[in-house]
């Protein structure tokens, strides 16, 4: 469903919510917490699509709304009407809008690849140069900085949260070239990977030998 969703077609989406609570309504009783605890996620995520958390951040209104509803026909609703906000405001959005909405989702979802401009603006079927326009002209700042901002959040989760050499964290975020990569953490972070690990990252991690 989520991906019905972020590729605007909100048909398939429907379908699939209204046939998944379907199924759910055979369940055993034993298994409904853990029920409602996914469709609060999906609630959660639906709330959040809509506007309903600018910063991202879960809506704890939601998650008790669909934890203490008496039965799933009106979890079935809300969650419906959850989608239908969210319909309802990209139809909102003017053409220019919903290319640069369709751009940053395309990038947060393949942060992994070598983004280009020149790809992306093909993507949505205008030119690199009027995408560069237009993305400075909507959102104050260059389509090159959300790609980097994208790439080096993802990056520091990596350097952070894991024991993955500096190597592999630069494949994972579509780098070709490991020093490439450190460069540019280096200069956005003003630490080199291994620094920013070994200062802020988990006690139980410990750098690679040799990363830098």
């Amino acid at each position: 469903m989520y991906d019905c969703v972020l590729a605007n077609d909100f048909t398939s989406a429907t379908s699939f919510l209204n046939s998944y609570l379907d199924d759910l309504s055979t369940c055993r009783e034993q298994d409904i917490p853990q029920i409602k605890e996914s469709l609060a996620s999906i609630a959660a995520w639906l709330n959040q699509q809509a506007g309903g958390q600018s910063d991202g951040a879960a809506n704890p209104y939601v998650s008790e709304f669909i934890h203490f509803a008496s039965d799933l026909d009106t979890v079935r609703r809300y969650l419906l009407q959850q989608l239908q906000r969210h319909i309802d405001s990209m139809s909102s959005l003017d053409n220019k809008s919903r290319i640069v909405l369709e751009v940053e989702q395309y990038i947060t979802q393949n942060y992994d690849k070598d983004l280009s401009i020149r790809d992306i603006a093909q993507r949505v079927f205008v030119t690199p140069n009027y995408l560069c326009y237009l993305y400075k002209k909507n959102t104050g700042r260059t389509l090159n900085q959300f790609i980097l901002d994208v790439k080096m959040k993802k990056a520091r989760r990596f350097v952070c949260e894991t024991n993955m050499k500096f190597g592999e964290i630069a494949d994972a975020l579509g780098y070709a070239n490991q020093n490439y990569f450190t460069r540019l953490f280096t200069k956005y972070f003003v630490e080199s990977p291994r620094a920013y690990r070994n200062k802020h990252g988990s006690l139980s991690l410990v750098a690679p030998e040799g990363e830098e």
